[in-house]
Formats: structure tokens, C-alpha cells, sequence
């Protein structure tokens, strides 16, 4: 059990902190980036109504 306390105060809450919402800040910002870029290849009329190709008889 001294091991674990010494490990706990040897490491600082902000660190861990850290390490727990960068990885997440990342990642909500790349997501944000990506949808920023406006790559809908939705662009037929219709409003992109999906209409079945193969319409059997």
C-alpha cells in the first residue's frame, strides 16, 4: 500500500486530468473538422430519396 500512495503523490491531479480530456478534446475537434468540411455528394433531385435500381415487374 506504500507504493500505490507514493505513486498517487508523485503524480499530480492536473496530470491526470490531462490525460483523461486531451485524448477526448482531440477527438471532439477532429470530428468537429471533419464535419466543418462540406463533402455531401447529395446532389440529385429528389432531395436524395433513395429509389430502389432493380424495380421487379
Amino acid at each position: 500500500m506504500l507504493e500505490f500512495n507514493l505513486a498517487t503523490d508523485s503524480f499530480p491531479v492536473w496530470k491526470a486530468l490531462a490525460w483523461v480530456f486531451y485524448p477526448m478534446t482531440v477527438l471532439v475537434a477532429a470530428e468537429m473538422f471533419f464535419n466543418a468540411v462540406d463533402d455531401d455528394d447529395d446532389d440529385d433531385e429528389g432531395g436524395g430519396v433513395m429509389t430502389p435500381v432493380y424495380q421487379g415487374a
